[in-house]
């Protein structure tokens, strides 16, 4: 039963932290093209630094959360005894 539900926790870890991780670096390269784009470098750096602060509060939350559930299903399936 531990197996399962280290798997389960394991997975569930992995998918939550990916999509996250995924959105989160979407929205840095956006930014990144902004700061590229913007007619004063000032305006441009301010609305990064803005545009990095929310991502890692915004994202940042769902990120740890999917790495707490990850670790947590690891180490699920490494003290699981192994069934022979």
């Amino acid at each position: 039963m531990k197996q399962l539900i280290g798997g389960l926790l394991l997975a569930m870890g992995i998918l939550i932290a990916g999509a996250s991780g995924l959105c989160s670096s979407a929205f840095i390269v956006i930014g990144l093209v902004g700061v590229l784009s913007s007619h004063s470098i000032g305006e441009g750096v301010s609305g990064l630094v803005f545009g990095g602060m929310l991502v890692m509060f915004v994202g940042g939350i769902p990120f740890g959360i999917g790495l707490a559930l990850y670790k947590t299903g690891r180490f699920l399936l490494r003290e699981a005894p192994e069934i022979r």
